[in-house]
């Protein structure tokens, strides 16, 4: 289970002590969806091309692993 917070710096503040950090992001209607992922804690929020940017940036220098897609467990090598 994900327990999703609504500010982005209660995300960086639980990073700082996950050793994984996870996320999606996805072009919509101009803006960028990005998703995080930091231990039990997600976050969700839409944003404009330099917002976006800044927080690609902060992902990459916190080697945070794009997730691609999800398949269930019995699915995945069949």
């Amino acid at each position: 289970m994900v327990e999703v917070v609504e500010d982005f710096e209660a995300i960086r503040e639980q990073a700082q002590y996950c050793r994984l950090i996870l996320y999606k992001a996805e072009e919509q209607d101009g803006k960028t969806r990005i998703r995080i992922r930091a231990g039990r804690l997600g976050y969700d929020g839409t944003f404009d091309s330099v917002r976006a940017k800044e927080i690609m940036a902060w992902l990459r220098v916190n080697r945070a692993v794009a997730i691609t897609g999800v398949v269930d467990d019995p699915y995945f090598f069949a």
